[in-house]
């Protein structure tokens, strides 16, 4: 496929290579009165949800690091599947709207705007609907170029939460251009609307922002929209918290503040960290019907949602670790001895991953930093003596 923007701005999240440097993150701890932890035990062994954890979790418990080693092993074997059909005419016609050349985005389940008589009704977000029908819409995080778009999709589809699951710059490099102001001047304008900040951000957690914007449509006499904006900035792109914690209380809270209207959620592109923040809703519902569900039957729903839906291992292993934390939070299973075993379980898998991978990534730059070198230097003219 023939890329339509400079290369190494169109390499997506999903590019196997390094696309920044690996850093541990550190364990989220909670500000006096959040804590969600209930030591009371009610016998919920019955449950669908209880079960589910039972066979599919704590009965893989053996040698170190299962199950999650089962988990990534099967990640291994799903990572490159994808619908066997569908199509993706809108987003060949605006490729310049893309933050990515190679994540495609579905017509059948592509959000179009509304509102657009005569103009363009593109933006690469997906519409992904769970079992009880509530709509999330997980998009890219915008370009600069795309920004008016993102605002009118907040303000047409009348949204009232924003969860954005990456930062603005990752490395240097960009992830999401700024849609907001999110220091200093309090307002800004984006082509026909005019954003700015309602109440002062509140923390929750260390790696969590709450932020109520006010999103106002020019020469409108409707009343502006209250958007409450959840930001994440303490998850790694491919790789995921130790803690699952702060984004099991990110998503309660999204969905407690919206009713019936849709969530929108975003990362870089829009299916990693987003698919897997989405599919633990999606697979709750899921196991609360059928204890027996699999996990690859949940990642081929989310995936004919949206495409290439959750990327890496660790990913995979993170949405698993949420389902259980999610199930604990909500007494349908204890906090005993099983459920720290598998908790230790996680979190040493992913510190072991990140060392693992981040000495990889150390060594994949300085091998590239060496090519462009010796590049370089067969480029320039030799100096005739």
């Amino acid at each position: 496929m023939s890329e339509t923007r400079n290369e190494k701005d169109m390499k997506s999240d999903n590019d196997p290579e390094p696309t920044q440097q690996c850093t541990l993150v550190e364990e989220v701890k909670e500000k006096p009165g959040t804590n969600t932890t209930n030591n009371n035990t009610t016998d919920t062994s019955t449950s669908n949800e209880a079960k589910w954890v039972k066979t599919q979790m704590y009965a893989k418990m053996g040698t170190q690091y299962q199950p999650y080693r089962d988990i990534s092993n099967e990640f291994k074997t799903l990572k490159d599947w994808k619908p066997s059909q569908f199509s993706s005419t809108a987003w060949k016609k605006n490729a310049e709207k893309n933050r990515y050349a190679d994540q495609m985005c579905m017509d059948q389940t592509r959000v179009v705007l509304k509102n657009r008589e005569g103009a363009c009704d593109y933006i690469n977000a997906s519409w992904m609907e769970m079992p009880d029908g509530r709509k999330w819409i997980s998009t890219q995080g915008p370009l600069k170029t795309t920004i008016e778009d993102f605002w009118h999709l907040i303000y047409s589809e009348n949204i009232k939460v924003i969860c954005m699951l990456c930062c603005f710059q990752e490395d240097g490099v960009e992830k999401c251009s700024e849609y907001f102001n999110i220091e200093g001047k309090k307002s800004e304008t984006f082509g026909i609307y005019k954003v700015r900040i309602k109440t002062k951000t509140t923390e929750p957690f260390s790696s969590i922002r709450q932020t109520v914007l006010e999103v106002e449509k020019k020469n409108s006499k409707s009343p502006p929209v209250v958007v409450t904006h959840l930001w994440n900035y303490g998850w790694v792109d491919h790789f995921c918290p130790t803690d699952t914690t702060p984004t099991v209380w990110m998503l309660k809270t999204a969905m407690s503040m919206t009713g019936k209207t849709p969530i929108v959620v975003h990362c870089s592109a829009g299916i990693g960290r987003t698919a897997t923040f989405v599919g633990i809703d999606f697979a709750c519902q899921k196991i609360k019907q059928d204890p027996e569900i699999k996990m690859c039957d949940v990642l081929f729903n989310l995936r004919r949602m949206r495409l290439r839906s959750i990327q890496s291992q660790l990913q995979f292993a993170f949405l698993h670790q949420c389902i259980v934390e999610w199930f604990a939070q909500a007494n349908l299973i204890a906090r005993d001895e099983q459920f720290e075993k598998l908790r230790n379980c996680f979190e040493s898998v992913v510190k072991k991953m990140i060392k693992t991978q981040g000495e990889a990534k150390k060594q994949y730059y300085a091998a590239k930093v060496t090519r462009e070198e010796k590049e370089k230097s067969k480029a320039q003219p030799s100096r005739k003596k």
